[in-house]
């Protein structure tokens, strides 16, 4: 019995050292496609651009833009969507039409936690609040009467 397990110990230790090689691929052997839900020139657009251009640079892999505009960002997310899951199309997108226009239209027919696997945070985009300076504010804790 001593000798069954030592042989399948050294068989599965084996398998486990071999096996990854075997089942290891480079990435990307083509181009990759980079669908960005809003026309050139916007910021979403120039980040994934600069972000593709590394990944080209570093995979040596040509990284093609698809701009897709429309519908709130949701034109590009559903061009995505059915994507085959190897790698070779890629969305880069803001949380605005990934999460917060599922609750604003009713045409947007995706979910984010089922269809699209998160990889990387590209950037931060910080975001103001802002208002007229007629508004007697003094600090940031104000609150107006009237809009209560």
């Amino acid at each position: 019995m001593r000798k069954l397990l030592q042989r399948l110990c050294g068989v599965l230790l084996l398998w486990g050292i071999t096996c990854p090689a075997v089942l290891a691929q480079s990435y990307p052997t083509r181009n990759v496609e980079l669908i960005v839900p809003y026309g050139p020139g916007g910021s979403t657009d120039i980040v994934a651009r600069l972000f593709a251009q590394k990944l080209q640079e570093r995979l040596g892999q040509a990284f093609i833009m698809l701009n897709l505009p429309g519908a709130a960002g949701t034109v590009g997310l559903q061009a995505a969507m059915p994507a085959v899951p190897n790698g070779y199309t890629l969305l880069n997108s803001y949380t605005a039409e990934a999460v917060i226009v599922l609750h604003m239209l009713t045409t947007a027919r995706y979910s984010v936690v089922d269809d699209f696997e998160p990889i990387v945070v590209t950037s931060v985009v910080p975001v103001a609040l802002m208002v007229s300076k007629n508004v007697k504010a003094s600090n940031p804790c104000y609150t107006n009467p009237q809009i209560e």
